[in-house]
């Protein structure tokens, strides 16, 4: 199966692609946020002369605005970060305040109060305003980058981290639905289902999910993507509750991920996290251990290109994944194999007969004629060869049980790419490139393994995105997405 999707917000790709492909989709989220607050002095009058910038402390990214008639800001469009914001005005100190924290999505409030003095002076706060968004009735969570690394993730899935969010009942990536972390195949590609606030799945879900600003669904019932490895997130936000019309996709709920960028320092990582079958313990009054390897590695880095310019991030993820599954079922006694089911109380019949069968001295099974013994000249070749590559012997002892383990292997492949430009005061480019490609391999079904079922998908998600300032009240963001998964699967003897 083939799934692909285009969404193309923003006026000017938008009147692009109605030139070139004649056609036009849906618009891509918002994966920035915003600072607002008015500017006053020690008497409380407004200060309708001031300056306010606001400084990316990793990247020198900076976006300035002018206080209103009112005294009132806003800036928008600020990637996700830590920021300084300095605000300025003739006849006050200027004013500073530090660690002030912009998440995706939300709206951070800063008031501020001018001192009068020498525009020399200047007045640092260091301690954060409190983390409250008093501008929209959305209520959700922010999961940041210290939470996705530091608290216990077996599988290296963050969807898993949706369960830290009020109102999420049941999400199939979490530990205790899939505690193997083996890719949900259901659809015939990887992905996650969620139900949040008394909504429904039943195949037809009621949850948006969306990357780097785009929009990460299956196409096939609207199921989530998978995202990068959790040392790839900056952060991901769930809303649960009065979204903006902007997500008008889904009603039950807004999962909006962001990946980590470049800064002026590099920075990465690596790691490995194993489980194998030597570190699990015993199964209650088993006697051998499943069979369970799994190794999950890789690494991220990031930096300048170009300092306070120009900056680039990358990464790649491996997986590779045997899991046993144990077998349990009725296969043929060594007689039987051999034609002789003189011990079986189901009588064999000769084909398309009701006559039963009659073994000779001849049949392999049966040193003297009898009945249900299977003549040697209808013993079929074919069928002999099938029963011994894929039919195994009986291995319990007492009778025609055979009880094993089929080994599942899975192996997956992530990169990342992600590229941001400060081009002018008045320009910012982003682009971001994630690619998935899975491979994973399962039994049939039945009680013994007879064949196997190949699953395969590759996932691509593009998006490309410019702000650029026209003057100090308007500001346009054009955005480009392309997402596309495809997959299938074939069975093989």
């Amino acid at each position: 199966m083939k799934h692909s999707r285009y969404y193309l917000p923003g006026a000017l790709f938008v009147a692009l692609l109605v030139l070139v492909l004649g056609s036009v989709a849906a618009g891509a989220q918002q994966i920035t946020g915003t600072i607002v607050g008015t500017v006053r002095d020690s008497r409380g009058a407004m200060v309708t002369t001031a300056t306010i910038t606001a400084t990316n402390v990793d990247t020198s990214f900076s976006s300035s605005t002018t206080a209103d008639s009112q005294g009132a800001y806003r800036i928008q469009y600020l990637p996700v970060g830590n920021y300084t914001v300095e605000v300025d005005a003739a006849g006050f100190k200027k004013f500073v305040q530090e660690n002030l924290v912009i998440t995706i999505d939300q709206t951070q409030t800063l008031n501020v109060k001018l001192t009068v003095g020498g525009e020399s002076q200047t007045i640092t706060v260091t301690e954060a305003p409190p983390l409250v968004d008093t501008e929209t009735a959305g209520l959700g969570r922010t999961v940041d980058s210290d939470e996705i690394i530091g608290l216990p993730l077996v599988n290296r899935n963050a969807y898993a981290e949706l369960n830290l969010t009020p109102g999420v009942m049941t999400n199939s990536a979490s530990d205790s639905a899939n505690p193997n972390g083996t890719p949900n195949f259901v659809l015939g590609v990887p992905s996650t289902q969620v139900v949040i606030n008394g909504g429904m799945d039943n195949g037809v879900p009621m949850v948006s999910y969306y990357l780097d600003g785009g929009i990460n669904m299956t196409g096939i019932r609207n199921y989530g993507n998978p995202l990068p490895n959790p040392d790839a997130i900056k952060e991901f936000r769930v809303e649960t509750s009065n979204f903006a019309a902007q997500y008008g996709r889904m009603s039950a709920g807004v999962v909006s991920a962001v990946t980590k960028s470049g800064a002026n320092r590099f920075h990465g990582s690596l790691f490995e996290f194993n489980r194998n079958t030597d570190l699990n313990a015993y199964y209650w009054k088993a006697t051998t251990k499943t069979p369970y390897h799994r190794n999950n590695f890789g690494g991220t880095v990031g930096g300048p290109v170009k300092r306070d310019k120009a900056f680039f991030f990358g990464s790649y993820a491996g997986l590779r994944q045997i899991i046993g599954q144990q077998v349990i079922g009725q296969v043929f006694t060594a007689a039987e194999r051999l034609g002789d089911f003189t011990g079986d109380s189901t009588k064999v019949y000769m084909p398309g007969t009701k006559t039963q069968v009659m073994g000779t001295n001849s049949s392999p099974g049966c040193g003297v004629p009898t009945l249900n013994c299977v003549p040697a000249s209808l013993l079929d070749k074919t069928a002999a060869t099938l029963m011994a590559k894929y039919i195994p012997p009986p291995n319990v002892p007492g009778g025609a049980t055979y009880s094993g383990f089929y080994n599942a292997p899975t192996n997956q492949d992530e990169y990342l790419a992600k590229y941001d430009e400060t081009i002018s005061k008045k320009d910012r480019v982003a682009a971001s490139f994630f690619y998935l490609n899975t491979l994973q391999y399962l039994y049939g079904g039945g009680d013994f393994p007879y064949m196997q079922n190949q699953s395969f998908a590759k996932q691509y998600n593009t998006n490309i995105s410019d702000t650029h300032i026209f003057n100090a009240t308007t500001i346009n963001q054009a955005w480009l997405t392309y997402t596309r998964v495809m997959g299938g699967r074939l069975r093989n003897l």
